[in-house]
Protein backbone atom coordinates (compact mmCIF):
# COMPACT_ATOMS: atom_id res chain seq x y z
CA UNK A 1 0.00 0.00 0.00
CA UNK A 2 1.13 3.70 -0.51
CA UNK A 3 3.01 5.19 2.13
CA UNK A 4 0.70 8.06 3.30
CA UNK A 5 1.75 11.81 3.41
CA UNK A 6 2.34 11.96 6.85
CA UNK A 7 5.25 9.87 6.97
CA UNK A 8 6.38 10.65 3.51
CA UNK A 9 7.27 14.12 4.60
CA UNK A 10 10.72 14.75 5.54
CA UNK A 11 11.86 17.98 8.10
CA UNK A 12 12.57 21.26 6.65
CA UNK A 13 16.61 21.52 6.19
CA UNK A 14 17.48 24.64 7.71
CA UNK A 15 21.30 25.96 7.01
CA UNK A 16 21.86 26.88 10.87
CA UNK A 17 25.85 27.41 10.09
CA UNK A 18 24.42 30.81 8.18
CA UNK A 19 22.08 31.67 10.95
CA UNK A 20 23.42 35.02 12.50
CA UNK A 21 20.59 37.41 11.45
CA UNK A 22 21.28 41.10 10.42
CA UNK A 23 21.50 42.83 7.24
CA UNK A 24 23.89 44.90 5.58
CA UNK A 25 23.69 46.85 1.86
CA UNK A 26 25.70 45.88 -0.85
CA UNK A 27 28.23 47.98 -2.34
CA UNK A 28 29.74 48.60 -5.94
CA UNK A 29 32.46 46.18 -7.16
CA UNK A 30 35.94 47.47 -5.96
CA UNK A 31 39.26 46.94 -8.11
CA UNK A 32 39.33 43.59 -6.69
CA UNK A 33 39.17 40.99 -8.52
CA UNK A 34 36.06 38.38 -8.08
CA UNK A 35 36.86 35.13 -9.03
CA UNK A 36 35.28 33.71 -12.39
CA UNK A 37 32.62 31.49 -12.27
CA UNK A 38 31.69 28.95 -14.35
CA UNK A 39 28.23 26.81 -14.94
CA UNK A 40 24.84 28.01 -15.72
CA UNK A 41 21.74 28.53 -13.37
CA UNK A 42 21.33 25.02 -11.35
CA UNK A 43 24.64 23.45 -11.68
CA UNK A 44 27.36 23.32 -9.41
CA UNK A 45 29.46 26.09 -10.24
CA UNK A 46 33.30 26.02 -10.74
CA UNK A 47 35.40 28.82 -9.54
CA UNK A 48 38.70 30.40 -10.87
CA UNK A 49 40.84 32.94 -8.79
CA UNK A 50 42.53 36.10 -9.46
CA UNK A 51 44.82 35.80 -6.95
CA UNK A 52 43.82 39.29 -5.81
CA UNK A 53 43.29 40.21 -2.19
CA UNK A 54 39.76 40.37 -1.29
CA UNK A 55 37.63 43.39 -1.57
CA UNK A 56 36.65 45.21 1.78
CA UNK A 57 33.13 45.57 1.55
CA UNK A 58 30.12 43.11 0.63
CA UNK A 59 29.74 42.67 -3.37
CA UNK A 60 27.44 41.19 -5.06
CA UNK A 61 27.68 40.45 -8.97
CA UNK A 62 24.24 39.12 -10.65
CA UNK A 63 25.67 36.09 -12.89
CA UNK A 64 22.01 35.58 -14.13
CA UNK A 65 19.32 37.83 -13.78
CA UNK A 66 16.09 36.08 -13.04
CA UNK A 67 12.62 37.05 -14.04
CA UNK A 68 10.13 36.10 -10.69
CA UNK A 69 9.06 37.96 -7.36
CA UNK A 70 11.59 39.98 -5.81
CA UNK A 71 13.31 38.76 -2.67
CA UNK A 72 12.46 41.14 0.52
CA UNK A 73 14.94 40.99 3.98
CA UNK A 74 11.84 39.62 5.16
CA UNK A 75 11.47 36.33 3.19
CA UNK A 76 11.74 33.14 3.02
CA UNK A 77 14.13 31.57 0.17
CA UNK A 78 14.74 28.54 -1.40
CA UNK A 79 18.59 28.54 -2.76
CA UNK A 80 21.14 26.53 -4.24
CA UNK A 81 24.63 27.73 -3.17
CA UNK A 82 28.52 27.01 -2.76
CA UNK A 83 30.71 28.51 -0.42
CA UNK A 84 34.38 28.86 -0.25
CA UNK A 85 37.27 30.63 2.16
CA UNK A 86 38.69 33.88 -0.51
CA UNK A 87 41.36 32.17 -2.39
CA UNK A 88 40.16 28.32 -1.73
CA UNK A 89 39.37 25.81 -4.31
CA UNK A 90 37.46 23.28 -2.19
CA UNK A 91 34.24 24.80 -0.82
CA UNK A 92 33.72 24.46 2.71
CA UNK A 93 29.89 23.79 2.26
CA UNK A 94 27.35 23.61 -1.30
CA UNK A 95 24.21 21.59 -1.83
CA UNK A 96 24.65 21.43 -5.29
CA UNK A 97 25.58 17.83 -5.05
CA UNK A 98 22.35 17.44 -2.17
CA UNK A 99 19.05 16.15 -2.40
CA UNK A 100 18.04 19.26 -0.82
CA UNK A 101 17.55 22.55 -0.67
CA UNK A 102 18.88 25.68 1.23
CA UNK A 103 15.94 27.27 2.90
CA UNK A 104 15.36 29.41 5.49
CA UNK A 105 14.50 32.79 6.94
CA UNK A 106 16.80 35.70 5.08
CA UNK A 107 16.41 37.77 8.09
CA UNK A 108 17.98 35.09 10.01
CA UNK A 109 21.50 34.17 8.43
CA UNK A 110 24.53 36.15 8.43
CA UNK A 111 24.52 39.75 7.39
CA UNK A 112 26.40 39.04 3.79
CA UNK A 113 23.81 37.15 3.15
CA UNK A 114 20.34 38.97 3.80
CA UNK A 115 22.39 42.25 1.97
CA UNK A 116 23.15 40.50 -0.40
CA UNK A 117 20.26 38.14 -1.72
CA UNK A 118 17.33 40.78 -0.90
CA UNK A 119 16.87 43.12 -3.98
CA UNK A 120 17.28 40.26 -6.53
CA UNK A 121 14.74 37.94 -8.37
CA UNK A 122 13.93 34.95 -8.23
CA UNK A 123 15.67 32.95 -10.67
CA UNK A 124 18.63 34.61 -10.10
CA UNK A 125 22.29 33.12 -9.75
CA UNK A 126 24.39 35.80 -7.49
CA UNK A 127 27.85 35.92 -6.59
CA UNK A 128 28.55 37.46 -3.33
CA UNK A 129 32.11 38.05 -1.55
CA UNK A 130 31.53 38.84 2.45
CA UNK A 131 33.63 40.23 4.49
CA UNK A 132 34.19 38.82 7.95
CA UNK A 133 32.44 41.55 9.62
CA UNK A 134 29.53 41.24 7.60
CA UNK A 135 29.78 37.00 8.12
CA UNK A 136 31.54 35.11 11.28
CA UNK A 137 33.79 38.04 12.87
CA UNK A 138 36.86 37.41 14.28
CA UNK A 139 35.28 34.23 16.11
CA UNK A 140 35.33 31.95 12.63
CA UNK A 141 32.93 28.91 13.06
CA UNK A 142 33.38 26.36 15.81
CA UNK A 143 33.96 23.61 13.25
CA UNK A 144 37.16 25.85 11.78
CA UNK A 145 36.05 25.41 8.50
CA UNK A 146 35.98 29.38 8.34
CA UNK A 147 38.36 30.96 10.70
CA UNK A 148 38.35 34.28 12.31
CA UNK A 149 38.86 37.22 9.39
CA UNK A 150 38.19 34.97 6.70
CA UNK A 151 36.18 36.56 3.75
CA UNK A 152 33.59 34.32 2.34
CA UNK A 153 32.33 33.88 -1.41
CA UNK A 154 29.03 32.41 -2.18
CA UNK A 155 27.12 31.54 -5.51
CA UNK A 156 23.68 31.42 -4.79
CA UNK A 157 21.20 30.27 -6.84
CA UNK A 158 17.60 32.19 -5.66
CA UNK A 159 15.04 29.37 -7.00
CA UNK A 160 12.18 30.99 -4.38
CA UNK A 161 10.63 32.99 -2.44
CA UNK A 162 7.90 33.54 0.10
CA UNK A 163 6.31 35.54 3.21
CA UNK A 164 4.83 33.80 5.78
CA UNK A 165 1.17 34.96 3.93
CA UNK A 166 2.21 33.03 0.80
CA UNK A 167 2.50 29.34 0.13
CA UNK A 168 5.21 30.17 -2.78
CA UNK A 169 3.38 28.60 -5.54
CA UNK A 170 3.03 30.38 -8.65
CA UNK A 171 0.39 33.41 -8.80
CA UNK A 172 1.13 33.61 -12.62
CA UNK A 173 -0.09 30.19 -13.11
CA UNK A 174 -2.87 28.81 -15.25
CA UNK A 175 -5.87 27.88 -12.96
CA UNK A 176 -7.56 24.37 -13.86
CA UNK A 177 -11.08 23.65 -12.67
CA UNK A 178 -11.56 20.75 -10.81
CA UNK A 179 -14.09 17.90 -12.48
CA UNK A 180 -17.75 17.72 -10.95
CA UNK A 181 -17.54 14.21 -10.20
CA UNK A 182 -14.37 14.73 -7.62
CA UNK A 183 -16.55 16.25 -4.90
CA UNK A 184 -13.68 18.99 -4.23
CA UNK A 185 -13.65 22.38 -3.71
CA UNK A 186 -10.20 24.34 -3.47
CA UNK A 187 -10.50 28.33 -2.21
CA UNK A 188 -8.03 30.61 -2.58
CA UNK A 189 -5.50 32.47 -4.82
CA UNK A 190 -2.85 31.25 -6.16
CA UNK A 191 0.48 31.68 -4.22
CA UNK A 192 -2.00 32.52 -1.54
CA UNK A 193 -3.16 29.64 1.92
CA UNK A 194 -5.67 27.69 0.84
CA UNK A 195 -8.72 25.83 1.64
CA UNK A 196 -9.47 22.39 0.77
CA UNK A 197 -13.36 21.03 1.29
CA UNK A 198 -15.09 18.04 0.43
CA UNK A 199 -18.58 18.44 -0.62
CA UNK A 200 -21.18 16.83 0.78
CA UNK A 201 -22.10 12.80 0.21
CA UNK A 202 -18.24 12.35 -1.77
CA UNK A 203 -17.36 9.15 -1.51
CA UNK A 204 -14.58 8.05 -0.17
CA UNK A 205 -11.52 7.14 -2.80
CA UNK A 206 -10.79 3.80 -3.20
CA UNK A 207 -6.78 4.68 -4.61
CA UNK A 208 -4.93 7.68 -4.71
CA UNK A 209 -5.45 9.69 -7.21
CA UNK A 210 -4.00 13.56 -8.29
CA UNK A 211 -5.94 16.44 -10.11
CA UNK A 212 -4.26 19.62 -11.12
CA UNK A 213 -5.97 22.44 -9.68
CA UNK A 214 -3.13 24.96 -11.78
CA UNK A 215 -0.92 24.15 -14.35
CA UNK A 216 2.83 26.15 -14.31
CA UNK A 217 5.52 26.54 -17.47
CA UNK A 218 8.25 25.46 -15.38
CA UNK A 219 10.40 22.62 -14.49
CA UNK A 220 8.63 19.07 -15.03
CA UNK A 221 9.06 16.71 -11.73
CA UNK A 222 10.14 13.43 -12.65
CA UNK A 223 10.99 9.92 -10.58
CA UNK A 224 13.67 10.72 -7.62
CA UNK A 225 13.47 14.58 -7.60
CA UNK A 226 13.34 16.11 -4.48
CA UNK A 227 10.74 18.70 -4.12
CA UNK A 228 9.79 21.47 -1.68
CA UNK A 229 6.23 21.61 -1.33
CA UNK A 230 3.61 23.71 0.91
CA UNK A 231 0.26 21.67 1.67
CA UNK A 232 -3.11 21.38 3.62
CA UNK A 233 -4.57 18.10 4.19
CA UNK A 234 -8.04 17.78 4.99
CA UNK A 235 -10.43 14.86 5.77
CA UNK A 236 -13.38 13.61 4.63
CA UNK A 237 -14.68 14.50 7.54
CA UNK A 238 -14.03 18.50 6.88
CA UNK A 239 -11.22 18.90 9.27
CA UNK A 240 -8.11 19.95 8.38
CA UNK A 241 -5.39 17.65 10.13
CA UNK A 242 -2.51 20.54 9.01
CA UNK A 243 -1.03 23.32 6.76
CA UNK A 244 2.19 24.32 6.43
CA UNK A 245 1.42 28.05 6.73
CA UNK A 246 0.39 27.49 10.59
CA UNK A 247 3.31 27.54 11.87
CA UNK A 248 5.62 28.56 8.47
CA UNK A 249 8.98 29.51 11.19
CA UNK A 250 8.08 26.87 13.53
CA UNK A 251 10.05 23.68 13.44
CA UNK A 252 7.47 21.29 11.97
CA UNK A 253 5.99 24.53 9.75
CA UNK A 254 7.04 25.41 6.58
CA UNK A 255 6.77 24.22 3.17
CA UNK A 256 8.81 20.61 2.95
CA UNK A 257 10.69 18.89 1.41
CA UNK A 258 9.70 15.22 -0.28
CA UNK A 259 11.21 12.78 -2.96
CA UNK A 260 9.24 11.66 -5.96
CA UNK A 261 9.39 8.18 -5.16
CA UNK A 262 6.68 6.09 -8.04
CA UNK A 263 4.24 4.57 -6.01
CA UNK A 264 4.28 6.54 -2.98
CA UNK A 265 2.29 9.48 -1.84
CA UNK A 266 4.52 12.25 -3.26
CA UNK A 267 4.39 9.50 -6.45
CA UNK A 268 1.84 11.10 -7.55
CA UNK A 269 3.44 14.38 -8.34
CA UNK A 270 5.73 13.25 -11.04
CA UNK A 271 5.04 14.37 -14.33
CA UNK A 272 3.21 17.91 -12.78
CA UNK A 273 5.56 20.92 -13.19
CA UNK A 274 6.86 23.33 -10.36
CA UNK A 275 4.50 26.55 -9.55
CA UNK A 276 1.44 23.86 -9.79
CA UNK A 277 -1.02 23.89 -7.90
CA UNK A 278 -2.45 19.99 -7.50
CA UNK A 279 -5.03 17.29 -5.04
CA UNK A 280 -4.09 14.12 -4.25
CA UNK A 281 -6.43 12.11 -2.33
CA UNK A 282 -5.80 9.18 -0.41
CA UNK A 283 -8.10 6.41 0.49
CA UNK A 284 -8.22 5.31 4.86
CA UNK A 285 -5.76 2.82 5.79
CA UNK A 286 -5.47 1.43 9.29
CA UNK A 287 -3.62 4.79 10.94
CA UNK A 288 -5.13 6.84 9.09
CA UNK A 289 -8.29 8.69 7.41
CA UNK A 290 -9.07 9.42 4.00
CA UNK A 291 -7.54 12.42 2.82
CA UNK A 292 -7.36 15.16 0.05
CA UNK A 293 -4.03 17.12 0.29
CA UNK A 294 -3.71 20.73 -1.26
CA UNK A 295 -0.47 21.32 -2.36
CA UNK A 296 1.48 23.85 -4.50
CA UNK A 297 4.97 23.03 -5.58
CA UNK A 298 7.65 25.43 -5.10
CA UNK A 299 10.71 23.91 -6.62
CA UNK A 300 12.52 20.83 -7.37
CA UNK A 301 15.75 19.34 -8.18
Amino acid sequence: MARSYRRAILPVLVMTSLLVGCSSTPSTPTSAELPEIDGEFGQAPGFSWSGTQPPEDLVVEVLHEGEGPEVTPESMVVVDYEGHVWGSEEAFDSSFNSDHFGHFPLDGVIQGWTGGISGNSVGSRLLLSIPSDLGYGDQGTQDGRIEGGDTLVFVVDVHGTYTQDETGGDPAAEEVDLPEDVGIDVEGDLGQPFSVTIDEDTEEPSSLASYPVSQSDKAELGEGDTALVSYIATTWDNDVLGATWLDPLGPDGGPQQVTIDDGSFFGELRGYRVGSRVVIVQPATEDDPAVAVGIDILAAK
